[in-house]
């Protein structure tokens, strides 16, 4: 009886269909962790990246030991999801800065599949400048007050050293 099922068109048929399939599978599944995906969102000094992975992580791992900024800067590391993580700067970057994010190779899926090689991720920091126009307003005295935000951190001794004053009246 079992004989007679093996030999019938259909169920060979079948068989030989399930068997291709898992074989292709099986040759074209990545030998290696790869990202399907990099994005960005948030303000450019201090951006929050999601790295998407093509396979779940490995739950044993902390994340955070394998990823890093360069240039160098403290970043916090969390998963969001199986395959999912989300970095975030401490505090904010210098603008006009290019960064790289580096996966330790030692990440890999759950299934142990280790990192691929030669993964560029990159984002820039957006040009320095002007965050939002001046403010100009009086203070409490009368006297003029400028309020200049900086789209990156600015040390009071520079910004005084290069600020220079213009009037079309008395100041």
């Amino acid at each position: 009886m079992a004989w007679r099922l093996l030999v019938s068109p259909v169920l060979t048929l079948a068989l030989a269909t399930a068997l291709l399939i898992s074989l292709a599978f099986h040759f074209t599944g990545s030998e290696h962790l790869d990202v399907s995906s990099f994005a960005r969102s948030g303000p450019d000094t201090r951006p929050t990246l999601r790295i998407d992975f093509d396979a779940s992580l490995d739950r044993n791992l902390d994340p955070a030991e394998f990823v890093r900024l360069e240039p160098d800067a403290p970043i916090e590391v969390r998963r969001a999801g199986a395959r999912r993580l989300l970095i975030r700067p401490r505090s904010d970057l210098p603008a006009g800065t290019r960064y790289r994010v580096v996966l330790d190779e030692s990440l890999a899926a759950a299934d142990g599949r280790p990192l691929a090689p030669n993964l560029h991720l990159e984002f820039d920091t957006g040009a320095f400048g002007l965050a939002e126009p001046p403010i100009a307003a009086r203070d409490d005295d009368g006297r003029p007050v400028v309020r200049l935000r900086f789209s990156g951190p600015v040390a009071a001794d520079d910004l005084r050293s290069h600020l220079r004053i213009e009037s079309d009246g008395a100041v």
